[in-house]
């Protein structure tokens, strides 16, 4: 039992020290390989597949997918503004997030300037870029083919 506590601590200590090197280095964390600078806020664009980026703390995610409010404001996509009871601003526009997947012997190429993390696969997004799935392509095919 003491060893499986040990084990934990450690992984959680590993998992606080490279949160702080991240925050550190002026970035927030959206998941495992992407991040957004400090004073912004991760807002997943879910029909682009992808992390973006609101140039605003705590802020409010809009379902469009490409926008976002200041915090304690409403997303209104039928005036493409920002609400907070009477008052109407315009809202933002996400920023690109960035990707920290490094070029490790065990990650797989999708093409000369897209990889993916080992034991992921290479899929091709319906807007043509590439995404990495967790599921591996031979379990995938398996499958498939039951």
């Amino acid at each position: 039992m003491f060893p499986i506590l040990a084990l934990l601590y450690t992984t959680m200590v590993d998992a606080e020290e490279e949160e702080s090197k991240e925050e550190e280095e002026g970035m927030i964390k959206c998941d495992a390989h992407t991040s957004c600078p400090q004073s912004t806020t991760c807002c997943y664009m879910a029909v682009f597949k992808k992390w973006g980026c609101c140039p605003l703390p705590e802020a409010v995610c809009c379902a469009d997918g490409s926008h976002c409010c200041p915090q304690q404001y409403k997303c209104d996509e039928s005036r493409t503004s920002c609400t907070k009871g009477e008052v109407v601003i315009p809202w933002y526009t996400k920023i690109p997030a960035t990707t920290n997947i490094q070029a490790e012997p065990t990650s797989v190429q999708c093409d000369s300037a897209n990889l993916c993390p080992e034991q992921t696969t290479c899929c091709r997004l319906f807007t043509g870029e590439w995404g990495c799935s967790e599921i591996e392509l031979d379990t995938f095919l398996n499958k498939s083919l039951t």
